[in-house]
């Protein structure tokens, strides 16, 4: 009798996580499609877009975070830069023993990858653009 009961608990939590399972699929995408529209309205009508989560940084790696703070920059942006906009964006940093080297190592894979573009600004120091820029400007342009 005792087993007929675990399985009937086993068969419904395995129903719920399935309904669970289901729910969280739509609402990652009804999220994604949200970020999309805000994106393109706050472009519309000259609004900033600087939260980590609007941006969806907050459970990104270092090179999706770096990708991301690229293209949603009007400008090409020296390492520190990107450094400071993801630190304001909430991104953290903590977790590297030393976050300039991971951004400079991030940058180096992201160029020979071809997904970046590197620049000189006018100090003669290197400045990195994405190849397909979203053009929205953040807090500080």
């Amino acid at each position: 009798m005792a087993k007929e009961l675990y399985k009937a608990a086993f068969n419904a939590a395995e129903k719920r996580l399935r309904e669970a399972l289901a729910q969280k699929t739509a609402l990652e995408q009804e999220i994604e499609h949200l970020r999309e529209t805000l994106l393109a309205l706050a472009n519309l009508c000259g609004k900033q877009l600087t939260d980590v989560t609007l941006m969806g940084l907050a459970d990104a790696g270092l090179t999706e975070a770096v990708g991301m703070v690229l293209q949603f920059s009007s400008r090409p942006l020296t390492p520190v830069q990107i450094k400071t906009r993801l630190a304001d964006a909430g991104f953290n940093l903590k977790k590297f023993r030393n976050p300039m080297a991971a951004i400079h190592t991030t940058l180096d894979r992201m160029e020979e990858q071809d997904k970046i573009i590197r620049y000189e600004n006018a100090e003669g120091k290197p400045a990195f653009g994405h190849k397909q820029p979203i053009p929205i400007t953040m807090a500080g342009e």
